[in-house]
């Protein structure tokens, strides 16, 4: 998907759906997920990787759509798709404003918004798991290249 900033929704990324197409028959929901970053300013990759920001809450708003509900011609799904980030502008307006989702206007059965908190130690295992993992595939894919080369 192509994304670009829109001045008329300062908190979301609009994107276009130019790979969405229609919901494929084989799929039953679009997810719709809503992130909320502590003071508005998203975690980056450097942040990640190597743990130098704070640890932090990040809250998650998900919305389930039946794929029956979305739109199938384009024009239709493109408004559709805007309306979708119209709102939410409307809950990370709210909120940055107030520190909580306004869950009761957004969704018919509400549930508490869920919280991931960032962990160091996690990330710090999870990449030696993955540096370790790397290191086990490369000495074993040059066995089998040096077993057949030479």
């Amino acid at each position: 998907m192509a994304c670009f900033c829109n001045l008329f929704l300062p908190h979301c990324v609009l994107c276009r759906y130019t790979g969405m197409g229609v919901c494929p028959t084989h799929v039953n929901w679009v997810l719709d997920i809503t992130i909320a970053y502590p003071e508005g300013k998203p975690l980056d990759l450097g942040a990640i990787v190597t743990g130098y920001r704070k640890p932090c809450k990040t809250f998650l708003f998900y919305r389930l759509f039946p794929c029956r509900d979305v739109p199938r011609d384009h024009e239709a799904m493109t408004k559709w798709l805007y309306d979708r980030f119209v709102e939410k502008e409307e809950l990370l307006d709210a909120y940055y404003k107030t520190g909580k989702f306004p869950v009761e206007g957004f969704c018919a059965s509400p549930i508490p918004p869920q919280e991931v908190s960032q962990d160091c130690l996690r990330f710090a295992i999870l990449h030696l798991f993955f540096i370790t993992s790397s290191y086990i595939h490369f000495q074993l894919l040059s066995y089998v290249v040096s077993y057949f080369w030479y």
